[in-house]
């Protein structure tokens, strides 16, 4: 083989490959975007709306999150993954579309009060000599957050429901509590939300 030939033939390779990394990126995008349409056909409007100001979020915070993007959710949108969690939670349950908005409400404020707990375990390891998730700092989450018992609570946690019904009427407004229990502006206005459409008890 000619050096000519080599040359041609390492062009026909650049090109290949070249052609190759576009389709895997088309690929990439296009999987995205499904999954995106996907979302948008099962979630709630404000569970939509919720991700959207998340993602706002990112992309005013872009270099923090491409540097750590497990540490910028944990101090920022902690219970982003358990939200969604919920969603699929409720899609297995087979929640019919106007239970899914109070469903994933429920199970964000359960988790929030669990993560108010943790917050309160760290705050305690100076007199504990560990951070320790124990009867204490599950006692003051439950006292502070929602204004009950731990008993209550720990009732709640099988019927998360009863988070939400209890958020309506005797939830705690101290910022300060409600960004250690990791609810911020996004996820508030996401409490905040009613389904119109839904005649479940979860929104009454």
């Amino acid at each position: 083989m000619n050096l000519v030939d080599r040359r041609t033939l390492v062009d026909v390779e650049l090109l290949l490959l070249a052609q190759a990394k576009q389709q895997a990126e088309r690929a990439v995008v296009d999987e995205r975007e499904q999954s995106w349409r996907n979302f948008l056909e099962v979630a709630p409007q404000p569970l939509v709306e919720y991700v959207l100001a998340v993602d706002a979020d990112i992309v005013a915070d872009r270099q923090a999150f491409d540097a750590d993007s497990k540490q910028w959710f944990w101090r920022n949108h902690p219970l982003f993954e358990h939200v969604l969690e919920g969603l699929r939670c409720a899609l297995y349950d087979q929640s019919a579309p106007g239970d899914r908005l109070g469903y994933v409400q429920a199970r964000m404020l359960k988790y929030a009060e669990w993560a108010l707990a943790w917050a309160y375990a760290r705050q305690r390891q100076p007199l504990t000599g560990g951070v320790h998730y124990d009867h204490v700092v599950q006692e003051l989450a439950a006292r502070d957050f929602l204004a009950w018992s731990m008993a209550e609570s720990h009732v709640a946690w099988q019927q998360p429901e009863l988070y939400l019904e209890r958020w309506r009427v005797a939830a705690t407004r101290d910022v300060e509590t409600l960004e250690q229990a990791g609810l911020h502006a996004a996820e508030l206005a996401f409490l905040a939300a009613y389904d119109d459409d839904s005649e479940d008890t979860y929104a009454q």
